[in-house]
């Protein structure tokens, strides 16, 4: 039997999300691939780390995955308080310590989301990883040692935004795009080696799996709740069972950097680890 509007949302707004496991609309949305294989990419270049930063390891499911080739000296960052502690008990089979970022030390960034200070020793770190999260630049290359690497992929500008046009709620990062960021990186003294972007076609096949989405993403739609949005819900729930899936673009940038090899540093954590 179809479900009916209020079936597809009661059953998105009782399922519970935790780290970034998207498993309970599995079949029910997609977004496809990148050009890119940003797990290899970093894979590759663990090979030659002695020393790993993870910005923004979410439920450390990512990391979890790269355990065996994981350096010994590796450390994340989460800002997302939900996820502080899955990562930690996810990682710690692997020794991996997560910091904690707090509210209160991370500040505006005209371009992004809020970025923060990283809480690690100038030059103390050969691999910077970062699938994600907002940085400064310049912190990122404060943190690098020399002849370190910065390997990002970020989240653009245009992504997902047919769902805020069609909510009518404002347009997220409206300007951030492979050229501001790499024009950031550059600007930190950074050599940028390797530079991608593509929009890609994902979608949704139910209102649920949409609701669920934003629910878990909550930055995508700031204000999100079904009764604030009910008319404009309804309308794309009548849509998808009668003309087939909500098509939206996925957005994604690659740069992968590089900090001038002139000496050798030691990795160390700064004072405060945070909480």
């Amino acid at each position: 039997m179809t479900k009916t509007f209020d079936q597809w949302v009661a059953e998105a707004e009782a399922a519970a999300f935790s780290g970034w496991d998207f498993s309970f609309i599995d079949g029910r949305w997609w977004e496809p691939p990148c050009p890119w294989d940003y797990q290899a990419l970093v894979t590759g270049m663990l090979k030659q780390a002695t020393s790993l930063l993870d910005m923004g390891t979410g439920g450390g499911e990512f990391l979890a995955a790269l355990g065996p080739h994981l350096p010994a000296r590796t450390v994340a960052t989460e800002a997302y308080a939900p996820n502080i502690d899955v990562a930690r008990k996810t990682l710690e089979p692997w020794g991996v310590t997560v910091l904690g970022i707090s509210p209160e030390s991370m500040h505006a960034h005209p371009l992004q989301d809020a970025v923060y200070p990283l809480p690690l020793a100038d030059r103390s770190v050969d691999l910077v990883i970062n699938r994600h999260e907002s940085f400064d630049a310049g912190e990122v290359a404060r943190v690098l040692a020399p002849g370190g690497h910065f390997v990002t992929q970020q989240v653009g500008a245009r992504d997902f935004e047919a769902i805020n046009r069609r909510l009518g709620s404002p347009l997220p990062l409206a300007e951030w795009s492979l050229a501001g960021a790499q024009e950031q990186v550059q600007a930190a003294g950074l050599q940028v080696v390797q530079a991608e972007e593509a929009l890609m076609t994902a979608g949704f096949k139910d209102v649920g799996a949409l609701v669920y989405y934003l629910k878990a993403v909550p930055w995508q739609v700031e204000d999100f709740s079904v009764n604030r949005y009910r008319p404009a819900l309804e309308a794309l729930h009548r849509e998808m069972s009668t003309e087939g899936p909500f098509l939206v673009q996925s957005h994604r940038f690659l740069i992968i950097a590089a900090s001038a090899a002139d000496a050798h540093a030691n990795f160390e954590l700064a004072d405060d680890e945070g909480s």
